[in-house]
């Protein structure tokens, strides 16, 4: 058991340093969301609830959820961003 908590405690601690890179960079490069940035994920939501797209937005709404899902798409914005720019090199 404590080797199992040793490697969740790795994980979270790999997962925070990870989302703070990103929000750092997202606000570094004026990174916005727009609805259309968080749109696949309520249309994926929509999917996997079996519900339309208008029932999943008010449940994320009414959930105060919305900010998490902005959130999510800053990153994940800011990650398209570090991969464009990245120089791969082969050794």
């Amino acid at each position: 058991i404590e080797e199992l908590q040793k490697q969740s405690a790795t994980m979270a601690e790999i997962q925070l340093r990870s989302e703070y890179i990103l929000e750092a960079i997202a606000r570094k490069e004026n990174i916005t969301v727009t609805e259309a940035d968080i749109m696949p994920q309520l249309q994926y939501y929509a999917q996997a609830f079996r519900r339309d797209l208008k029932w999943v937005r008010r449940m994320f709404e009414r959930e105060g959820q919305m900010e998490t899902l902005q959130q999510s798409a800053r990153e994940n914005k800011a990650l398209d961003l570090v991969l464009e720019k990245a120089e791969i090199t082969e050794k």
